[in-house]
């Protein structure tokens, strides 16, 4: 059941809890589930944000269900994912903090760049 898409009813996915939901494609599906891996690690990360709730990009990207998949699919799934409800991706507020990784992992938004990923179920 579940995965990468396929698994329900009439192609739909299906979630964490068993719940048929859209096909999603395998770059959505590579980012949430890095994402659900890094948000389940306690402590902070590097720059000092709760990894229980805000995902660095660099990890995120870093994560071994990322490897392969080319950047800019990834970086528009991250667009399209931040105009979803529940989903926000923000810049890193202290921006001096940011290493040359984090920069290098940042997406472009509008006219910033954008570090911290935060999905919430509704």
């Amino acid at each position: 059941m579940g995965g990468r898409g396929g698994g329900g009813p009439r192609g739909a996915s299906v979630d964490e809890t068993g719940t048929p939901g859209p096909v999603m494609s395998p770059v959505e599906s590579a980012i949430r589930t890095a994402y659900r891996q890094l948000s389940q690690m306690t402590g902070r990360d590097h720059l000092g944000n709760d990894r229980s709730d805000w995902v660095n990009l660099a990890e995120l990207r870093a994560r071994p269900e990322m490897q392969g998949l080319p950047r800019g699919e990834v970086d528009e799934m991250l667009r399209v994912l931040n105009r979803q409800r529940g989903i926000n991706i923000i810049p890193e507020s202290n921006q001096s903090r940011m290493t040359s990784s984090d920069w290098a992992a940042t997406v472009a938004i509008g006219n910033e760049r954008r570090l911290l990923i935060r999905i919430r179920q509704h």
